[in-house]
């Protein structure tokens, strides 16, 4: 396997691990949590603007890619509410 090969699918196994990781973190279910706790999550924590925040209330998919410690690794959050 030549080395854009190797960083490819290194690429592919991390995004798919996050997008994993973000799917079983939203599909908890909430209900002890108020909407203004989750949408201040998603702006602190995950870096969400009010706009997308917004967009997700209204039933759109949003996604957001995320900072990775090194640089051959690719995090990709996606909500859907």
């Amino acid at each position: 396997m030549n080395f854009a090969g190797a960083v490819l699918g290194n690429v592919r196994r991390a995004t798919s691990i996050a997008a994993a990781l973000a799917i079983l973190a939203v599909s908890v279910p909430t209900t002890s949590q108020s909407s203004s706790e989750f949408h201040q999550f998603l702006e602190q924590n995950i870096g969400l603007t009010q706009d997308q925040v917004a967009s997700l209330e209204s039933g759109q998919a949003v996604a957001e890619v995320m900072p990775s410690r090194v640089t051959d690794e690719a995090f990709l959050f996606a909500v859907i509410r």
